[in-house]
């Protein structure tokens, strides 16, 4: 199997700052969710904020990520740790080309949601019969064929959004910058982030020794 290709594109206009989330966990979804309304960030109190100690190495780096937050996940707390960007660096927050962007995101979302809302909703209760037929309806969808790979969306004009990849461009994945940062929050679950255990902070610190070293010019 060929490896896939990295392909970077630059930035074609000023990017928006932004602080990005570091999460602990996976999720199955992209796209626009409310954060807001169930993911509730709040100043974790100061006895939360001590932890292991960092090698003196890394204390140079992380002196300044000491901002630290409270949160829940699906009734788990969460904690968070804002990650400064090293001086003489910047993030930069990449997107696969080809995604669909926020407003078309935003303006499917809409149109299904004004769909669901103009449905009405059945106040009566079901009879035998209904419920059988609703049965038999189950079943006969779960006998159904597994969709092809093309995913389709459908709105109110019965207007399709294709979303299948081109074979030709397989091996290729190409990345567009979106945003730029300069700090960025790591959350942990259930305990504060160890600032000299955390494999995130210390392969940040790691890489940063190394690239300094590298890039190092000698003067005669």
């Amino acid at each position: 199997m060929a490896s896939q290709a990295l392909e970077i594109s630059p930035a074609s206009k000023t990017l928006p700052e932004t602080t990005p989330n570091l999460m602990p966990f996976h999720i199955n979804f992209s796209g626009l969710a409310p954060i807001s309304t169930f993911f509730r960030v709040k100043d974790a109190p100061e006895e939360t904020g001590h932890c292991g100690a960092a090698p003196e190495s890394a204390i140079g780096l992380i002196e300044k990520q000491k901002k630290r937050f409270l949160a829940a996940f699906r009734g788990r707390t969460v904690h968070g740790l804002e990650v400064c960007v090293p001086e003489g660096y910047q993030g930069v927050v990449l997107r696969v080309e080809g995604e669909r962007n926020d407003s078309q995101t935003r303006e499917v979302e809409e149109k299904l949601e004004k769909k669901g809302k103009g449905k009405g909703k059945q106040t009566r209760r079901p009879t035998r019969a209904s419920r059988r037929a609703q049965a038999v309806e189950e079943e006969e969808c779960e006998r159904e064929p597994a969709p092809s790979s093309q995913m389709e969306v459908v709105d109110d004009d019965e207007t399709l959004l294709s979303l299948q990849a081109n074979p030709e461009d397989e091996n290729v994945r190409r990345l567009k910058p979106s945003a730029t940062f300069s700090s960025f929050v790591l959350w942990n679950p259930d305990g504060p982030v160890d600032e000299g255990k955390d494999e995130y902070l210390r392969s940040l610190n790691e890489w940063m020794s190394i690239s300094a070293e590298v890039h190092r010019v000698e003067e005669d």
